[in-house]
């Protein structure tokens, strides 16, 4: 045993603190994500995706895809301080209309999937072709996630 440890010890440690590198670099530099839920796949076929954001300034959520739109169908939001938010196409127009969150420090708000005849609500879209972004009217941190589909 002393052999094998001495011979295979300082090997092990190495890839050990190789792991520990990883796994740390991976939780350092992970704010957006985007995955495939499964098994969620409503009756039309298409692919539902979840994509999570952390921000303190407007900022693009979901990259655009052209002539397409981007179709949320859940979303959950959580500000650290006092702040405006609203989602917008593409950065400059209104999703939502005149829908506007008065969030304020550690309060958030959330709408959960809607299955209606094994089709997701809708609850906004963007114009074909454009991002979907997310406007605040105060530098503080806003998190949240979004379930959509592209369509």
């Amino acid at each position: 045993m002393k052999r094998f440890i001495k011979a295979y010890g300082n090997t092990a440690v190495w890839i050990g603190l190789f792991v520990l590198l990883v796994a740390m670099c991976a939780w350092s530099g992970t704010v957006t994500t985007s995955t495939n839920i499964y098994p969620f796949v409503p009756a039309k076929g298409y692919v539902i995706y979840a994509t999570s954001f952390t921000t303190a300034a407007s900022a693009e959520i979901v990259p655009y895809s052209t002539g397409k739109r981007i179709k949320v169908i859940a979303y959950e939001l959580v500000a650290n301080g006092d702040t405006n938010v609203k989602f917008t196409s593409g950065g400059a127009d209104d999703i939502m209309g005149s829908t506007l969150w008065y969030l304020t420090q550690n309060s958030g708000v959330t709408k959960p999937v809607t299955l209606i005849n094994q089709q997701p609500l809708v609850y906004m879209q963007t114009a074909p072709g454009a991002s979907l972004s997310i406007n605040l009217s105060a530098a503080q941190s806003v998190s949240g996630t979004l379930l959509y589909y592209v369509e």
